[in-house]
């Protein structure tokens, strides 16, 4: 009876992990990233991730599925942030910044839920952000003018086309400092947001936010081209 219950349980809930790690952890070279399994050898993280430093492959992390705190991934040597592909759920924070030569935010297919704020930002080689199974962001705070979304300082970025699967967000979406940002795309599913705020100079196309029927702002400075 005992082990029909815990089943049950299990099915019910579907956030029980094989294991946990209650700890902060840092890996800051790639060495630290291959031996993650031995060293921690936990999908769940009950505390903080950050990777920086000399990481070239985010390959040894592709168990972890779940992070209590925030993650960031700074300053690395990373062209491709493939690698963490079984991740589903951010309850923190999410940080992309300051990596000099990546140019795919990509491999967040099974990622659906950021609890905090979300940056990309100071990628200079950056050309594409997949992130399309992202449904929820901002959850952990109620008010709307500390949730953000930004996307700024990307100087190669020329499209942005993604958070296809994103249907309401109660904060605000900014856009900046991209220099070379064309066309902002995707956001197909969006119907509710608090503000959306673009400053990006040379921007032409803004086919994205199609189903939006719900906006309080909506500001635009610095383009003349559209």
């Amino acid at each position: 009876m005992k082990n029909i219950i815990f089943i049950l349980i299990f099915a019910l809930t579907g956030n029980i992990y094989a294991s946990v790690c209650n700890v902060n952890i840092v890996l800051n070279n790639q060495a630290a990233v291959n031996s993650f399994n031995s060293t921690y050898g936990c999908d769940s993280i009950m505390g903080n991730l950050s990777i920086t430093g000399g990481v070239t492959s985010l390959a040894g992390l592709s168990n972890i599925k779940y992070i209590q705190g925030y993650l960031t991934i700074e300053y690395t040597n990373l062209v491709t942030t493939f690698g963490m592909s079984n991740l589903k759920k951010v309850d923190g924070l999410f940080n992309i910044y300051l990596n000099a030569s990546l140019t795919n935010v990509e491999g967040w297919n099974q990622l659906t839920d950021i609890g905090g704020n979300l940056a990309i930002q100071g990628n200079p080689m950056l050309i594409d952000v997949k992130l399309d199974k992202l449904k929820n962001i901002g959850y952990t705070s109620t008010d709307p003018s500390t949730n953000l979304v930004g996307i700024y300082g990307n100087a190669s970025l020329t499209t942005l086309n993604t958070f296809k699967s994103l249907k309401q967000y109660n904060g605000e979406l900014t856009f900046g400092g991209n220099t070379l940002l064309q066309s902002i795309m995707g956001f197909d599913s969006l119907e509710i947001v608090t503000s959306i705020r673009i400053y990006d100079q040379n921007l032409n196309n803004i086919n994205g936010f199609g189903k939006v029927d719900s906006l309080d702002k909506f500001y635009i400075n610095g383009s003349n081209n559209l």
